[in-house]
């Protein structure tokens, strides 16, 4: 028999023991499943406020004459992302008199910063006018995102970008694609130094290789063009439907001015480099200055069948080269190609 009696300490612990070993599994998986249960009704709120914003993108575009419908509306994403998407896409451009029919489009927005949102869409896109034309366009990748101003969901976003890959343009009823582009790239943002003042925003534009059959019978070759700019404009209006006319008055009576520091076109050996401002005058005609420079121009007349006389006019061996820098300018209305007059501009509202 044994000497243990029932106040024995070896006795009194056991249960003690047994609860705590039961407390290291229990209160652990608690942990987990209240922190489980919180996420699940976070990312719930998100979903709801990111289908508000969404909604209320599409009403602000509405509103601006642009009517998307997203059609076969889906939400997923859980647990980290917010992912809406469209099973099929369609766009209509009231001004322009266009519809546009495009692919499968996915928007994502991560949990724990619902403001940054991508976009994804694949091809093709048909675009249709009044007159029963067609354009089809077909790319590899077509990637966005974009950057709300959660505190004003319909202003313009703090920044976005744009990226399409491989791009090809059928023409209606054209098997074979009349526009090839490698690649465009497009980036805006609040410019971080002017925007609570002027209201900047700063823009770089890249298309790299465009192919083009009309271009290709115009200039007789086969080179390929690429185009690129970065810009700054200031005094951008918000969003709104008023008539271009009235924008443009408005941007012009706030002293807007668009400030062009790079722009480039390079084409085999032809290249064009501009840089300046352009701005409206009172009589509503473009005010402007743009430094040129301009390389290559004998081969590109050449190519294309044209005499090389109007070189030898502009003056000097470096002319008659293909290379020229010169300006390009207004001066109350009338418009200069270095001291040469072009003609009178025209008020454009």
């Amino acid at each position: 028999m044994s000497d243990l009696t029932p106040h024995d300490p070896v006795l009194v612990s056991l249960p003690a023991k047994k609860s705590f070993h039961m407390g290291l599994v229990v209160f652990p998986l608690a942990l987990v499943g209240l922190l489980a249960a919180g996420w699940s009704a976070f990312w719930y709120h998100q979903v709801n406020k990111f289908e508000t914003r969404i909604d209320e993108l599409i009403e602000r575009e509405a509103s601006l004459g642009k009517k998307w419908i997203c059609a076969d509306r889906k939400i997923g994403g859980f647990p980290f992302r917010v992912e809406l998407t469209c099973g099929s896409t369609s766009l209509a451009l009231k001004d322009l008199k266009l519809t546009a029919g495009i692919g499968a489009v996915r928007v994502v927005a991560q949990a724990y910063d619902p403001a940054l949102i991508i976009i994804e869409a694949d091809g093709p896109m048909v675009i249709a006018n009044e007159a029963d034309e067609q354009w089809t366009v077909k790319w590899e990748l077509a990637r966005s995102s974009v950057r709300l101003d959660l505190g004003n969901i319909k202003d313009l976003p703090e920044r976005s970008s744009l990226e399409i890959k491989t791009i090809s343009i059928f023409a209606s009823k054209n098997p074979n694609a009349s526009t090839t582009i490698e690649s465009v790239d497009v980036q805006a943002r609040r410019n971080p130094e002017k925007f609570v003042t002027e209201r900047a925003f700063d823009m770089a534009f890249t298309m790299t290789n465009l192919v083009d059959l009309t271009l290709k019978e115009l200039s007789k070759t086969n080179d390929p063009l690429s185009l690129s700019y970065d810009l700054t404009i200031t005094r951008n209006p918000e969003p709104s439907k008023k008539p271009l006319p009235e924008l443009m008055e408005l941007w012009r009576s706030q002293g807007g001015l668009l400030t062009l520091r790079q722009f480039i076109i390079n084409r085999g050996p032809f290249n064009v480099a501009m840089s300046g401002e352009l701005g409206l005058d009172a009589q509503h005609r473009p005010d402007f200055r743009f430094d040129t420079k301009v390389k290559g121009l004998n081969e590109l007349l050449k190519a294309s069948g044209q005499k090389l006389d109007i070189l030898n006019l502009l003056g000097g061996k470096r002319a008659a080269s293909g290379e020229m820098n010169f300006n390009l300018r207004t001066m109350s209305g009338q418009a200069f190609i270095g001291p040469l007059p072009l003609g009178k501009m025209p008020p454009l509202y």
